[in-house]
């Protein structure tokens, strides 16, 4: 039944918990790539912050696990939020492969690191600002400039043809990400997924009324759609979803073991 392969997929979600949390209690190997770029420079900055996205992407699917597990009589099968916690898993999954890619060197790691913390700090700036907060509270535009004065010492930062100063990495915006380390496949570019679970997260009337089916009450056109749960897609998603977990699950295990 594809409601029992929904569950056995989404179940792994506990394994790779457990994977995770038995990786960090082992010591970090002395020739892993977390103590070459340590050598060359604040190696903390992109671990730490792949650290936060996978304990993220984990706790995402997990909940979804959880529901999928759950009393489905008393509780019935969610027909959105499915999509809402695959993206919540998807993304930070995304960014911590990006983090930690084997394929570039050192610096560009480490790059990557300041890059990532300092686009947090910003997010935090503007929520200071727009929470009202004032004084110490709002200490994220400090902590910024001396976040920025770090990834300047370790040389990564440039200056462009305008004298102003610029990371040398920049995050990926999430299409990007998307196509550069999800898995391609047969159907278009992988931004598809993106802007499929996106457009469920934020409402979006084209995606979520996507497979609905019109409501006839009595031979009476009623104007409303009923939407159900599409069983087939899900365990479609929840593959693909556990799959890059799992990818960045494994790649921060090994950054700190291989």
């Amino acid at each position: 039944m594809l409601s029992q392969q929904l569950h056995d997929t989404l179940a792994r979600a506990v394994e790779l918990t457990e994977t995770f949390e038995a990786q960090n209690r082992l010591p970090i190997h002395a020739s892993s790539r977390l103590r070459r770029d340590d050598a060359v420079g604040n190696a903390a900055s992109v671990f730490n912050t792949a650290s936060v996205a996978i304990v993220g992407a984990l706790d995402h699917l997990t909940t979804w696990y959880q529901i999928v597990a759950g009393d489905l009589k008393r509780f019935p099968l969610p027909v959105f939020s499915h999509y809402t916690l695959a993206c919540a898993a998807y993304e930070p999954a995304l960014l911590t492969l990006w983090l930690l890619d084997p394929g570039v060197d050192s610096v560009e790691r480490i790059g990557r690191g300041y890059a990532a913390q300092l686009r947090s700090l910003e997010d935090m700036r503007k929520f200071q600002h727009d929470a009202g907060m004032t004084g110490e509270a709002a200490n994220a535009t400090s902590l910024h400039e001396r976040l920025f004065a770090a990834a300047r010492a370790a040389g990564c930062v440039s200056v462009d043809s305008d004298g102003k100063e610029r990371l040398t990495s920049h995050v990926p915006d999430m299409v990007r990400l998307f196509n550069k380390y999800d898995q391609q496949t047969a159907i278009g570019i992988p931004a598809w997924l993106y802007r499929f679970l996106s457009g469920h997260a934020h409402g979006r009337e084209w995606v979520m009324l996507g497979g609905a089916s019109e409501s006839d009450l009595e031979g009476f056109d009623t104007g409303m759609n009923i939407v159900r749960a599409n069983l087939e897609l899900l365990c479609y998603l929840a593959e693909r979803t556990v799959a890059v977990v799992g990818r960045a699950v494994a790649l921060h295990a090994h950054y700190r073991t291989g």
